[in-house]
């Protein structure tokens, strides 16, 4: 191989430079994806290790349903997934899981303001949820209590 004349030698070293800054910026662009990926990741699970660890069996389907948001009877949205649930014989470990999901807006907030691994089981679960959104349920009216409106 002939030895680079004197034009040919600071071209190399341009390319040289070339190829290590494009080597960084790639560099920096994987790590930077990397740690935007890691931040959108909740910061601990509200679910005691044992919840998370039950495997999702092969035939489980996640319900389709109405999202709650906060905004309704939170009673009547649990009864309508439990019902699903129940339909599948699914484990507690995947109720608490597959109950995320059918959450939207401020009861989605909720689940993070969880401490980290609390949650135990879905008895558990269900009670906080349904004990943070009892001021959404609904109040059957009663004869008695129309009259004390009156």
């Amino acid at each position: 191989m002939p030895t680079p004349t004197l034009v040919e030698t600071p071209v190399l070293s341009l390319e040289q430079r070339l190829e290590e800054l494009m080597d960084r910026k790639i560099a920096e662009a994987i790590s930077s994806k990397d740690s935007r990926q890691q931040s959108m990741v909740l910061e601990e699970d509200p679910f005691f290790l044992e919840v998370m660890a039950v495997p999702l069996p092969r035939d489980f389907k996640q319900p389709t349903m109405e999202k709650y948001d906060g905004s309704s009877d939170p009673v009547d949205h649990l009864k309508s997934f439990v019902d699903l649930m129940r339909l599948q014989a699914t484990p507690d470990a995947i109720m608490c899981r597959a109950f995320l999901p059918t959450l939207r807006r401020e009861a989605r907030d909720w689940v993070a303001t969880l401490p980290p691994k609390s949650i135990h089981t879905f008895d558990e679960f269900s009670k906080n949820f349904t004990t943070h959104f009892a001021s959404s349920k609904c109040v059957k009216k009663t004869a008695i209590s129309m009259m004390q409106l009156a």
